[in-house]
């Protein structure tokens, strides 16, 4: 999941440098968990170890679910809008405007497509 969410999240022009990055971080952490582990283990016990990473886990589970917007059936420049406001989920208003830009978007594209329809039958008419 975070390399699907890696992929969508940044704008055209920074996303492979922001991949990168996102890659280097997760080596980093991964090395950082394979280094103190034992540690953690010989200090905690191996339960209290598994707690410390579970904790971090459900900590991060609890940031995401307030601060990623939802993407699903987005282009990639309406995806980019969502992620101007730092702080998208925060308060009923966020997710309500959330909702609305995910239906204006929506709507667009539709009304036009109605526009198209209708001067393509008043064209057939005229003649």
């Amino acid at each position: 999941v975070p390399w699907v969410i890696n992929a969508e999240i940044y704008p055209l022009k920074l996303r492979s440098a922001a991949v990168g990055q996102a890659t280097v971080s997760n080596w980093l952490f991964n090395y950082l968990v394979g280094r103190y582990f034992l540690t953690i283990c010989a200090l905690a016990g191996t339960s209290g170890a598994f707690m410390v990473f579970a904790c971090c886990s459900v900590v991060g589970g609890i940031w995401m679910y307030f601060m990623l917007p939802e993407t699903m059936g987005l282009e990639l420049e309406e995806i980019d809008a969502l992620f101007k406001d730092p702080y998208p989920n925060l308060g009923a208003q966020a997710g309500n405007k959330n909702k609305q830009q995910r239906e204006d978007a929506n709507g667009a594209g539709s009304a036009s497509s109605d526009e198209n329809s209708t001067s393509a039958q008043d064209l057939s008419e005229s003649d």
